[in-house]
């Protein structure tokens, strides 16, 4: 199971609004602009995946970890909005 670095809070919701998201997945935002590799804001969002899948108890083979680097390629909101998905489905466990 992926080893969570703790640095993605847990998500919250459910979201009304977009904005509400976002201020939300601002924590995902705020390692981009920190880390000025190319990459960066797939690693972030792969590592707020990763975080939300761990708390769950979600073991992840070689193929679901293909799975998470591809939606981690998306906008840190919604990438977000399906960890906080993960985490409402777990209970919200922290």
């Amino acid at each position: 199971m992926y080893e969570t670095t703790n640095t993605v809070p847990p998500p919250h919701g459910p979201y009304e609004r977009e904005a509400d998201a976002r201020r939300d997945a601002e924590a995902i935002y705020t390692a981009v602009r920190r880390d000025r590799q190319r990459g960066a804001m797939t690693r972030a969002n792969a590592d707020a995946l990763r975080t939300a899948l761990s708390r769950a108890g979600v073991e992840l083979g070689a193929y679901d970890e293909t799975i998470v680097f591809w939606i981690a390629g998306w906008e840190p909101t919604t990438v977000h909005v399906i960890a906080s998905w993960i985490s409402r489905a777990n209970g919200g466990a922290r």
